[in-house]
């Protein structure tokens, strides 16, 4: 299997390609090891395959079993009062936008290419321009080596107020399946971001650096002086802005 960083090529022992739930736990309840702990074999879960900063779909090591979630593929649910999306490992940044085109909400996108798997970016800690995608992760859905199913963090349900929060009280378990072996994540509920109801672009040309200092720190006073803010409280001086150009 040829991958995309420094790191040598692993070889997968099968390709596993599960359609749902119930088949991804049927796979894990076989390869699972017997009742005297003998005969388990690894598995490595990806999602689309296509985070390519993190390594592609490869194995850690050779020898496991890699289970292919581009199969798990449905948004399950959109709540658009709350802003949270259900989806599963297979739903691709694109895929998503597109379903929240016209609606109150946004998805926090990473660079990255458009097919790159909403679950596994964030799963692998990815970076997203508006914040970390980890921090998108309000509760997953998780299949555990012996084929149950657990919903950890604040998974959306009838018990649950759907509050955009993945925080409850006590313990949290969600960290524990971010960059984890420890099951395969078959869905998540993830924080969406409302929608902006403008956006204005401003191109500035400056001719020095030290230039273009000062004229954010001047911005900054101005913004301070209308929020009624002292200067420290922004973390800058009386500075002075002259001779820029605007194009």
């Amino acid at each position: 299997m040829a991958g995309s960083g420094a790191f040598r090529d692993r070889g997968a022992h099968i390709v596993l390609s599960p359609a749902s739930v119930d088949e991804v736990r049927a796979l894990l309840r076989e390869l699972a090891p017997d009742a005297r702990g003998h005969g388990a074999i690894p598995v490595q879960p990806c999602s689309t395959g296509l985070n390519w900063g993190f390594g592609a779909d490869q194995p850690a090591d050779d020898g496991a079993v890699l289970m292919h979630l581009g199969g798990l593929a449905a948004i399950r649910d959109l709540d658009l009062d709350h802003g949270i999306a259900v989806v599963e490992p297979g739903v691709s940044q694109q895929a998503l936008a597109q379903r929240l085109e016209g609606s109150p909400y946004l998805l926090n996108v990473t660079a990255s290419s458009s097919r790159t798997s909403v679950v596994g970016n964030a799963l692998d800690r990815g970076v997203g321009l508006h914040r970390q995608r980890t921090h998108d992760v309000l509760g997953l859905e998780v299949v555990l080596a012996d084929g149950t199913v657990v919903h950890v963090g604040r998974w959306p349900g009838p018990h649950i107020a759907p509050a955009p929060y993945a925080h409850q009280v006590g313990p949290g378990l969600t960290d524990l399946f971010v960059q984890s072996g420890l099951g395969v994540v078959t869905a998540a509920a993830v924080r969406l971001i409302p929608r902006p109801q403008t956006h204005r672009v401003v191109r500035l040309a400056f001719a020095a650096a030290a230039m273009c200092v000062q004229c954010v720190l001047h911005a900054a006073q101005q913004l301070a002086a209308r929020l009624g803010l002292r200067e420290r409280q922004l973390g800058c001086e009386h500075v002075e802005c002259h001779h820029h150009r605007v194009t």
